[in-house]
């Protein structure tokens, strides 16, 4: 989570500020070599630390690729708590303008190959499922804080359980990244007509849901 450096003493923001430079190594490295071939060594290098304290902060590569995309979500999330939607959109073109940033700020703050690993079903079975879970959990909680945001804009109301569609927003926006970059060219065009078509199923399912 994002973390008050007011609150902090002289020694703790050096602790974080050297943790961040390792991610911010991390993400260097790896979105040059890829994953696989990115070595703790090389990140320490450009970190500009000694491998041990790699070793340290993190352990293994994938605690550190795990910690890499929690740092991501932090740094992305102070822009879309911002964002709100245009005051004359319907619920619908809300909801694809959310996915659409989303899309665009998940994939500026961290490369969509390095979060194409941290998702694959592949990796997930060697490492800690927790770890997943927990970055799964941070994406919900963004979509349930925008759906409070609409709720309080007048846009949607109450009567549906939140968490309910938070779940079904993140459920959505996964499935809008994996077709997006299957294509050869991803930008905000991308999201936002894969988007429509998903999300007006979220649009009808709700309103049945509201005249039960």
């Amino acid at each position: 989570m994002n973390t008050d450096r007011s609150q902090m003493g002289l020694r703790a923001r050096k602790k974080l500020a050297r943790h961040e430079s390792i991610l911010e190594a991390a993400r260097q490295v790896i979105g040059d070599i890829g994953y696989e071939n990115a070595k703790l060594e090389q990140i320490a290098e450009v970190a500009d630390v000694g491998v041990a304290t790699v070793y340290n902060y993190f352990g293994k590569k994938h605690i550190l690729l795990f910690n890499l995309a929690l740092y991501s979500i932090d740094r992305m999330e102070p822009q879309l708590d911002a964002w709100s939607p245009k005051p004359e959109s319907t619920l619908e073109e809300a909801l694809v303008e959310w996915i659409v940033e989303m899309g665009t700020h998940t994939f500026n703050a961290l490369d969509h190959s390095i979060w194409g690993v941290v998702i694959s079903e592949e990796y997930k079975a060697g490492v800690d499922k927790k770890d997943y879970i927990e970055i799964k959990q941070r994406f919900i909680e963004l979509n349930l804080k925008f759906w409070h945001r609409l709720i309080a804009s007048g846009y949607a109301t109450n009567e549906v359980e939140g968490r309910d569609v938070a779940e079904l927003l993140d459920s959505i926006a996964s499935e809008v990244f994996r077709q997006a970059h299957q294509k050869k060219t991803v930008n905000r065009n991308t999201y936002r007509r894969i988007a429509r078509r998903l999300v007006t199923l979220i649009v009808r399912g709700l309103a049945a849901n509201q005249k039960q």
